[in-house]
């Protein structure tokens, strides 16, 4: 019971301006177990970050019109045990390279699985982080 109870009690914050996709995909996770705070613009995800450390950022690329890709940066800075996931509806290599090279973890293609999500996150805390 330890290792999966702990692997679900990650806090994962989800930024999403979406409000039907956000409201979805927190109630999928939380239901999975896991404690999750949204955020629907990057200055709100900055002050959730600002106040606690997360295990999981799930970071919408584009944001009403606004692309995430620099708070990347910021996390890796600020928070290096952080692991980021990309959601985007762009189907993209180069987008996806330059994700992994702003050190995004993962890169999920919107609209996402609910089952696909959980296996994805979790299988992705209970990894290696190197």
């Amino acid at each position: 019971m330890s290792d999966m109870a702990e692997v679900d009690q990650r806090e994962l914050l989800l930024v999403e301006d979406d409000p039907n996709l956000r409201t979805t995909m927190a109630m999928v996770l939380q239901r999975a177990g896991f404690v999750v705070e949204t955020a629907v613009s990057l200055p709100t995800a900055r002050q959730h970050l600002q106040t606690k450390q997360f295990d999981l950022l799930l970071l919408d690329l584009d944001l009403s019109g606004e692309s995430s890709l620099p708070l990347l940066a910021e996390v890796k800075q600020h928070h290096a045990t952080t692991q980021i996931v990309i959601l985007s509806a762009q189907i993209s290599t180069m987008l996806q390279q330059k994700a992994h090279r702003n050190g995004a973890r993962g890169y999920l293609v919107k609209p996402v699985d609910p089952l696909e999500i959980i296996i994805f996150v979790r299988s992705l805390l209970a990894g290696p982080t190197a």
